[in-house]
């Protein structure tokens, strides 16, 4: 296995990154969200094996398109993240090839830490005009339960399904 990426450090593209997710509600239709303020970076090794990814994302930064909600997501129910500001995703492993890789790591979220994978694809590199670095495009996938991290856990799944579907769009760009 060969990483598509030199060794070496690669931060996030906040501007050109995009984190979300999706759930179910009542079983009818997704409702989704994303969050406006994270960093990350990606450290490359000489292999996989010696590769790292290091997310942290501020919860409080959560849009959904209904105030409302975003109030009611940001409290004890749900983040409460008045007590747990930010989500932490640190990989744990990483493997694949080309362009289809896995990245599996350990989420903490509401000081609960359990273990996430995430499907990732390479969608490309290219250099940006604006500050003239390559940068290099992946879409990943994963998905959580929700009541495993203590979210929404008083609220039945009939109401908001459990499972929480994670959709990343990032742009990485080299230290």
């Amino acid at each position: 296995m060969e990483l598509p990426l030199t060794p070496g450090t690669y931060h996030l593209d906040a501007m050109h990154t995009q984190i979300g997710f999706s759930v179910i509600h009542l079983g009818l239709t997704p409702v989704r969200g994303a969050f406006a303020d994270f960093n990350g970076q990606l450290l490359v090794g000489e292999t996989p094996a010696l590769s790292q990814l290091h997310v942290t994302i501020n919860l409080p930064s959560l849009q959904s398109t209904n105030r409302g909600r975003e109030e009611h997501l940001q409290g004890a129910d749900f983040f409460d993240s008045d007590q747990y500001s930010d989500m932490i995703f640190r990989s744990t492993h990483i493997r694949g090839d080309g362009e289809q890789w896995t990245v599996t790591g350990d989420l903490t979220l509401r000081g609960v830490t359990n273990p996430v994978t995430f499907d990732a694809q390479m969608t490309g590199r290219s250099v940006f005009p604006l500050d003239q670095k390559e940068h290099i495009g992946f879409v990943a996938s994963g998905s959580l339960s929700r009541t495993a991290f203590g979210v929404g856990a008083s609220i039945p799944t009939m109401m908001l399904s459990d499972e929480i579907n994670i959709e990343l769009a990032v742009q990485l760009v080299p230290a």
